[in-house]
């Protein structure tokens, strides 16, 4: 809960709140070998599974190993204290949590958890209610600062958890390259509406790129989330520099105030071609600001869209077209548009 560099952090919050940029603290779900707490807390708090083993044991340098804590223990009550303790001594605005919400297996009966089936054999139960308490306390103590939690998971969306929560990001658990080839059959766009979307939970997500040039980068990534109304969050310069344009052109449009319309209904407004290529769109007044991917992972495609302007109750033609991220005019005539649009790639698309 404390750092060796109070001064050059304290100064780190302070020139960072002079920009305007909030500074959320990393707290995780592990307890480190390595941590003054292990030698009299450990066997108590950390997660076991029905052997009695520790899980987890993350390798780290300087050498140390980091096992999983189990909510359900003391660890919780010490786990909010410090965090509380943190925001007091060092005014930073809020936490990103990894993995804290993830009501992880535990049968480590010192604390209560497991339990014995009728032929005797030790099974894990989930402690989601004592990870909720965590997460509706974490939640008092930081919003009663003005402050935010972010989490991080993976294909856990456990919502009496994630409840408690400002934003959460997901999709790191492809970072081994998983998406480089089958993008669309290995993440299925129902599959990606389900638990990367965030608005079935209430919750708005961000999208984790973990680049693998040059089949998986975060410009592919883009084609699908942006479809869906989800960012990607940008993970250094270069993707800060492609995900602050796209910011821009969202904030400049005001997609927060517009209707959104995504593309599994809005085919009675927006006609596309050919069957591959997908478009979701935001109205505001007589514009819209149109996302279409071609989803495709090997064709070009000339695509074809049409929009009614009657049935989206606009007077008369859309007049103008402009390719946002290219920053280029598009001939628009009677409500028909045709690009171009290379195998996995995307485009933003004001009409006025």
């Amino acid at each position: 809960w404390k750092t060796t560099e109070e001064t050059r952090f304290k100064q780190l919050i302070s020139e960072c709140h002079k920009r305007g940029i909030k500074v959320l603290l990393y707290f995780g779900y592990e307890l480190s070998t390595l941590a003054p707490e292990w030698g009299k807390m450990a066997d108590e708090v950390l997660v076991k599974d029905i052997k009695g083993n520790f899980t987890g044991g993350y390798h780290r340098l300087p050498e140390q190993r980091a096992y999983i804590v189990c909510y359900n223990s003391k660890w919780q009550n010490y786990f909010t204290k410090g965090i509380s303790q943190a925001l007091e001594n060092y005014g930073f605005d809020g936490v990103y949590l990894d993995g804290t919400i993830e009501p992880f297996g535990c049968a480590n009966h010192s604390h209560g958890c497991g339990y014995i089936t009728d032929g005797g054999n030790l099974k894990v139960t989930y402690p989601i209610f004592a990870v909720r308490k965590l997460m509706k306390y974490l939640y008092k103590i930081i919003h009663s600062k003005g402050g935010l939690i972010s989490v991080h998971q993976s294909t856990c969306c456990v919502t009496p958890t994630l409840s408690f929560c400002d934003s959460y990001w997901d999709g790191e658990q492809f970072e081994g390259g998983e998406l480089t080839t089958d993008t669309l059959q290995k993440l299925p766009l129902d599959t990606f509406r389900a638990e990367f979307m965030g608005k079935n939970f209430g919750i708005p997500s961000e999208f984790l790129v973990y680049e693998q040039p040059p089949n998986w980068t975060l410009e592919r990534a883009l084609v699908f989330t942006l479809l869906h109304d989800v960012l990607v969050r940008p993970r250094n310069l270069k993707e800060l520099e492609l995900m602050s344009k796209i910011w821009k052109i969202m904030n400049n449009f005001g997609v927060s105030t517009a209707k959104w319309y995504p593309y599994w209904e809005n085919e009675k407004f927006l006609k596309l071609e050919p069957k591959f290529i997908k478009g979701s769109f935001y109205q505001k007044g007589n514009e819209l600001l149109l996302v279409i991917s071609n989803l495709s992972g090997y064709q070009e495609a000339e695509c074809k869209i049409t929009l009614d302007a009657t049935a989206l109750k606009i007077p008369g033609n859309f007049k103008a077209c402009f390719d946002t991220l290219n920053e280029k005019n598009i001939s628009i005539e009677n409500n028909y548009i045709q690009i171009f649009l290379k195998p996995m790639t995307v485009k933003i698309i004001k009409i006025e």
